[in-house]
């Protein structure tokens, strides 16, 4: 009777040992967890450095806040221009809206 009774008291042990483990690795990936999202934060709130926008037009560097940002279908930035090189570029384009297209804005073809 005796040993049935230490054999279920050390049964109890090894549950016991393995919730413990488990519960250690739990902390470990909450705190793992907790890391990560601080970094993803830390990233979404990092602007780029203006000090290395170059604009595609010119080359030069782009001050703050005179850069216009050129993006694609996806939303990621293409290029950068002053806005000065862009509103130039723009003005000697001619735009016809295109409802067929995606993004509804293409090149006029010269017929002459």
């Amino acid at each position: 009777m005796q040993a049935i009774e230490s054999a279920g008291h050390g049964g109890k042990i090894k549950r016991k040992e393995k919730v413990e483990a488990i519960l250690a690795r739990l902390r470990l990936l909450r705190g793992q967890v907790s890391e990560l999202r601080k970094k993803c934060e830390a990233l979404k709130l990092q602007t780029p450095n203006q000090a290395d926008l170059i604009c595609s037009e010119c080359g030069k560097l782009i001050e703050s806040g005179q850069e216009v940002a050129l993006k694609n279908s996806l939303g990621r930035i293409k290029a950068y221009y002053h806005r000065d090189c862009f509103m130039e570029i723009w003005r000697s384009q001619v735009w016809v809206f295109d409802y067929s297209q995606p993004g509804f804005l293409r090149f006029a073809e010269d017929d002459a």
